[in-house]
């Protein structure tokens, strides 16, 4: 296997502010992808279940196969596009292992 060589000084002042600006960019996009993952406002989530309901990821949930992992796509979609107080477009799509059977 060919080895890639890097010139980076992981030791120089710019490679610092690089990582600290990198650190924060992670940081707020795992704080946006909480905000969308959490879905509406308390209320709406509540007149939701109060109809008997499950919330999208909760239905994603029950949909794959116990243990699999679920790749989220399009998390961003609609992502601050309505005035209101809408996480996100009303989407989400995704790779899931769904009725897997072992041979």
């Amino acid at each position: 296997m060919t080895v890639l060589d890097s010139n980076i000084d992981t030791t120089s002042k710019e490679f610092e502010a690089n990582k600290a600006n990198m650190l924060c960019i992670i940081e707020d996009l795992k704080n946006k992808t909480n905000v969308i993952e959490n879905g509406g406002t308390k209320k709406a989530k509540k007149k939701h279940t109060d109809r008997g309901k499950l919330l999208v990821r909760d239905r994603i949930n029950k949909l794959l196969d116990p243990g699999a992992p679920f790749l989220e796509l399009s998390q961003f979609a609609g992502f601050d596009l309505y005035s209101d107080k809408l996480p996100a477009g009303g989407i989400i799509t995704g790779i899931g292992t769904v009725n897997r059977t072992e041979c």
